[in-house]
């Protein structure tokens, strides 16, 4: 499945990305801090962002078959 985890950099969505791509997802984070993905970097798609920007957000969604919220 093609996901898009919000809140991808804190403890809980750092989880989330790391199942999912274990379980062979395509994962996009959404997310303010790049960076923090650490070494799961390399495994996904970033998309910088803010949550609060609905045009944003709504683009980010576009094109996928969920969306998990660990914020």
């Amino acid at each position: 499945m093609k996901l898009v985890v919000l809140g991808a950099t804190g403890a809980t969505g750092l989880e989330v990305v790391r199942r999912a791509t274990e379980r062979g997802h395509s994962v996009t984070a959404f997310v303010r801090s790049p960076d923090r993905l650490g070494a799961l970097k390399s495994q996904v798609t970033t998309q910088k962002g803010d949550l609060l920007d609905s045009l944003q957000l709504a683009q980010v969604i576009e094109g996928h078959d969920a969306v998990i919220s660990a914020f």
